[in-house]
This record gives structure tokens, C-alpha cells and sequence, in this order.
């Protein structure tokens, strides 16, 4: 991983092999990310000063997300039955969990503005869980079809929400009779 200006400039290495996205703390001052370096995919901190990483999971990790107040961390996990869950510790050594199940692994997953609740994507629509268990609301009304909303991300003022919709294509195409030289 890089740290570097906003125009570009002065890029260093602050160290860390990281996979996937990376996510700044809220005070800009450390970076989670997910890395293989234990054996398995799981979340990672460090100082963008640069310095030795941590890891804060020790399980299989997804999309881990730190929160606005930066005190905890959301993950996806699975559990021994195979069933995904969306985890929250605190961000300092994650050794308390909370779990909350969902119907399959999100594709993409945010703390709501407020801090109460985590919005996570499930195919076509994006899905509010708030952290006192009340049963999750869906946050956007698409079609469920072959689309799905792969990343999205709050606005600064948290009043309007940015996201991707994709949908893959398949096609198989069978020649008969070609002539390879």
C-alpha cells in the first residue's frame, strides 16, 4: 500500500500486502484492509505513518468497514453451518462479536451516516440492518433481476447514496466446421 497527496505527490510506502479495498478510519489516520499474510483472508489495521500491521480477525473476512465514530469494525464472516453474518466488533482488538445473520454474503456493505446501522447489498437492492436487531428494511426498490448492485457509497452530508448497478451476459457460441491452420 501507498499513501500519498491528494494531487498525487510525495507517494510513499506505508507497507502491508493488502487485497481488495482499503478503508480510512474516520480520523484519516489508519487504514483496514484485508490480507492473506495469516494463512486466511481476514481484516487487517495499520498506521498510515507507516509501521507494523495488526490483524483483527481471525476468521474468513469480507468487506470489512470501519464505523464514523471509528470505535468499531463490521465484517462479513460465515459461520460453521456456511451461513453468512454480518460481524461487529470493537476496532481496537475485535475480541467481542456481534452477529447478525443475512440471507447470503453482500456484495458491498457500509455503515449508515448516523452510525446505527449497517447497509449492505443483496443482489438488485441495497438492505438497512440497524444494530438493534429490528428486522432489516430494504433501501432501494429495483427489479430483482439479473442486476446487481456491486459497490455504493454515502454522500459526505449522507443525504443521497452513489452506486453501481452491473449485470453479467452470458453467451456460448458453437462453430462447426472451422479450419485452423
Amino acid at each position: 500500500m501507498w499513501r500519498a497527496n491528494g494531487d498525487g505527490r510525495e507517494a510513499v510506502p506505508v507497507g502491508a500486502s493488502a487485497s481488495a479495498r482499503v478503508n480510512l478510519t474516520s480520523d484519516g489516520k489508519q487504514v483496514v484492509f484485508l490480507s492473506l499474510d495469516s494463512g486466511v483472508q481476514s481484516a487487517w489495521i495499520m498506521s498510515l505513518d507507516g509501521g507494523k500491521p495488526r490483524q483483527l480477525t481471525n476468521v474468513y473476512t469480507f468487506q470489512p468497514v470501519p464505523s464514523p465514530d471509528g470505535k468499531s469494525l463490521a465484517f462479513v464472516s460465515v459461520d460453521e453451518k456456511r451461513q453468512s453474518l454480518i460481524s461487529i466488533c470493537a476496532i481496537s482488538d475485535c475480541s467481542s462479536t456481534r452477529n447478525l445473520p443475512v440471507p447470503r454474503r453482500p456484495l458491498a456493505m457500509q455503515w449508515t451516516p448516523d452510525g446505527r446501522g449497517l447497509a449492505y447489498s443483496l443482489g438488485s437492492n441495497i438492505w438497512v440492518q440497524k444494530l438493534d436487531r429490528t428486522a432489516p428494511h430494504q433501501l432501494t426498490h429495483f427489479p430483482e433481476d439479473d442486476h446487481r448492485i456491486e459497490d455504493f457509497a454515502w454522500s459526505p452530508d449522507g443525504k443521497r447514496l452513489a452506486f453501481s448497478r452491473s449485470r453479467t451476459t452470458w453467451d456460448l457460441v458453437l462453430f462447426r466446421g472451422l479450419k485452423l491452420d
